[in-house]
């Protein structure tokens, strides 16, 4: 078995710290010694326990050169086989371990959101040399990595994120409503994602206010960690400007938020932009039928419009509403969406499948593209 070293200095609280959370557990749980490298007090650190997970404090800009040795001295002293880094920020690190390590090790990035602009510049250039796998979590992201990223072709893969499907438990949906505080009886719809203007949540507000007008006994709630503070304030003000105190709620991010989602009717994705879309699958492996923005990308992408889920356009309410009244007229479309998207993930999104694939590109043994 492998030494594999994650790096995320990521502060947030959402898919992609869940992602390493879940792989970095499984790995372990393979045999592999898995170190974490994060930022102490964070999300992510906190979460991990204690015998994978190493926290590092710094303390500002003036502290960079002492921070990114921690970092490298951290992966030399594991003596890594594999270092794993899922963002910019931490490639530096890794590369500078790489240049210091006096035996083989492999440098494996994978992206998860998406390229707006070249990485073609000298510094990049000299960066991505030493990246020996690189990896897309969705087929957009990988075309446009060929383009914007200086690397061999050969070393760019597509590899999107599998999950375990929950067990159908009877009684579920009753418990997780009890533990909302959401009526049995109400169409219940859920948002899970960071609050920031690109995932759109102010979309869902507006689409519920145009149902309850029409008498539509919807209620609503918005899960996830508060990323732009003035936009959480603008939908503080919508829902009371809309007067929907009594019918939208706002939750702060929790870890097992999937667990949640057997409360909703729906869980909608109103994302302008995803990478991949970890909720989309989520809600899918837990037979909740998904509305999502068309075109936005990752997951969004592969959703077939009233065969696994529902599709409308960026920041249109009023299509959203009409796709929200849809499931709320009919159960059985509901039930139909919720058992093909549950399918979808059992086929393509299983957590075995991905670990195994992952393997593969941390040890040199998968094929290109």
């Amino acid at each position: 078995m492998a030494t594999i070293i994650q790096v995320c200095l990521s502060s947030n609280c959402g898919g992609l710290e869940i992602y390493i959370e879940r792989i970095s557990r499984a790995l372990s749980h393979r045999g592999h010694r898995v170190q974490v490298v994060t930022l102490a007090g964070t999300y992510l650190s906190q979460r991990l326990p204690a015998e994978i997970n190493y926290p590092i404090k710094t303390h500002g800009i003036g502290d960079a050169a002492r921070f990114s040795l921690g970092i490298s001295n951290r992966i030399l002293a594991e003596n890594a086989d594999v270092v794993h880094v899922h963002g910019g920020r931490e490639l530096p690190f890794a590369v500078l371990a790489k240049l210091r390590f006096r035996r083989r090790m492999r440098l494996v990035y994978s992206r998860h959101i998406v390229l707006n602009r070249s990485k073609k510049d000298l510094w990049h250039r000299v960066l991505y040399r030493h990246v020996d796998a690189y990896l897309a979590v969705s087929e957009q992201i990988r075309e446009q990595a060929l383009r914007r990223v200086p690397i061999p072709s050969e070393r760019v893969h597509f590899l999107h994120h599998g999950m375990e499907l929950p067990a159908n438990e009877p009684d579920a949906r009753a418990l997780a409503r009890a533990k909302l505080g959401f009526r049995d009886n109400c169409f219940l719809v859920g948002s899970f994602s960071r609050i920031e203007l690109a995932k759109g949540q102010h979309t869902l507000i507006e689409a519920v206010s145009l149902l309850r007008k029409k008498a539509v006994d919807v209620q609503a709630f918005i899960m996830g960690h508060v990323s732009e503070a003035a936009y959480g304030e603008h939908l503080t003000r919508l829902v009371r400007e809309l007067q929907l105190d009594a019918h939208v709620i706002f939750l702060d991010f929790v870890p097992d938020a999937h667990r949640l989602m057997s409360a909703c009717d729906a869980v909608v994705v109103p994302s302008k932009q995803e990478g991949f879309g970890l909720v989309v699958i989520e809600a899918m492996a837990a037979g909740i039928p998904v509305i999502g923005t068309r075109g936005a990308g990752g997951m969004l992408n592969l959703m077939e419009h009233e065969k696994n889920g529902l599709l409308f356009d960026w920041e249109d309410a009023a299509m959203l509403a009409q796709q929200l009244e849809a499931l709320y007229q009919d159960p059985d479309l509901r039930a139909r969406l919720g058992c093909n998207g549950r399918s979808l993930v059992e086929r393509h999104f299983s957590l075995e499948d991905h670990l195994n694939a992952l393997e593969n590109h941390f040890f040199g043994h998968a094929a290109s593209g």
